[in-house]
């Protein structure tokens, strides 16, 4: 979504519409956001992001989202662990969802890291939402997660929101959800009606490389 909060707000605020729209038809359960959720990690962006993910938040619907790379930092250039991720995404507003499990304990004012319970379709998942290069306490904190709710994940299966990175970093040894971006209860189909990114925008979000020494 990084293009559409910088450009194209209206163009992310129709995909949300449409999420919410065919919520019952399409068996939407969740929906995940994969990180870079603006693109230069300012205020105007952060404020279009907002305004498109409102109506889903309003909904009840279950929202994952995480931060990436470009939502790090002065101009999204993540040279340091600045964010408004939290600003604009905040405990009071997420923690109201019916998915939320709880944050970092850490950094109990702060939503970069959370973890959810989603039922569908009778089968419960454990979501881990982590960080853009995770740091090794979050790393920490999340196994102790996995290790404390065995009983609602199916058997070595967790889905895991976070950067591909920390997928291959982390001891968690669970499975990276890329696509599709919405849980649904059958397998998804490509819907030629739904709105479609940008051209240039990520499909995604997830974050590959190295992480940054200072970051560890």
């Amino acid at each position: 979504t990084q293009n559409s909060s910088e450009k194209y707000p209206e163009t992310f605020k129709a995909q949300t519409r449409w999420v919410l729209a065919n919520r019952e038809r399409r068996r939407i359960a969740a929906v995940f956001q994969l990180g870079d959720v603006t693109n230069h990690n300012n205020d105007a962006e952060w404020r279009n992001a907002r305004a498109a993910l409102e109506p889903v938040l309003k909904a009840g619907l279950p929202l994952c989202i995480v931060p990436g790379n470009h939502d790090y930092g002065e101009g999204g250039g993540a040279k340091t662990r600045d964010s408004l991720f939290s600003k604009y995404l905040p405990v009071k507003d997420l923690s109201r969802q019916p998915n939320w499990g709880g944050n970092y304990d850490k950094e109990p004012d702060r939503t970069e890291n959370s973890y959810h319970r989603i039922d569908v379709a009778g089968r419960k998942f454990l979501v881990l939402c982590l960080e853009f290069g995770p740091r090794d306490d979050v790393l920490r904190w999340a196994n102790g997660l996995v290790a404390a709710n065995r009983d609602l994940i199916p058997e070595d299966v967790i889905e895991h929101v976070a950067s591909t990175y920390a997928l291959a970093r982390s001891t968690i040894g669970c499975r990276l959800i890329a696509a599709p971006v919405l849980i649904r209860c059958a397998e998804p189909r490509r819907d030629r009606a739904a709105p479609r990114a940008r051209p240039g925008s990520p499909r995604t979000g997830a974050c590959t490389g190295t992480r940054p020494a200072r970051w560890r």
